[in-house]
């Protein structure tokens, strides 16, 4: 289940990425920006294009390691100060829909990434029945240590 949360997780962030990357202005349209040259473009290309996008690949990266705990650290972390800045936003400049919706995406994902940061063991990949059960017919059917004779 938490392997999938992960998957899912990179996959948005990775495609918010990408599309940010592709179509700056529809994204920054999203937001409230307004792209006025060159430059505005390139940064929209590189933090919402390039670095979400490498976010999202590290999500995917966390659940494909063995040990993934310090990198949900990060990325934990990473999330926990983005819900900050989006907390500070609307106590300072005011309610924006999207603010409000950032947060709780922001907030959910950095509460997820710190409770496996803390549980790795969750992302642990669970035996499949099959061999469960094999497994279980082997040991009911292995000789015994005791002995029969008396």
């Amino acid at each position: 289940m938490f392997r999938g949360i992960l998957a899912a997780l990179g996959l948005i962030n990775f495609g918010f990425g990408i599309l940010a990357a592709i179509e700056p202005q529809l994204v920054a349209g999203w937001i409230g920006f307004e792209l006025t040259g060159p430059g505005a473009f390139g940064e929209m290309r590189a933090v919402f294009g390039g670095a979400v996008a490498v976010v999202g690949i590290l999500f995917i990266v966390a659940m494909l390691v063995p040990r993934p705990a310090a990198l949900l650290g990060g990325l934990a972390l990473v999330f926990a100060a983005l819900s900050l800045g989006r907390i500070a936003s609307l106590m300072i400049d005011g309610w924006s829909f999207y603010t409000v919706l950032a947060l709780g995406l922001e907030g959910a994902t950095a509460g997820i990434a710190g409770y496996l940061w803390r549980n790795p063991q969750l992302l642990e990949p669970e035996p499949d029945l099959e061999s469960t059960l094999q497994n279980a017919a082997a040991a009911d059917h292995a000789p015994s240590s005791e002995s029969t004779e008396g």
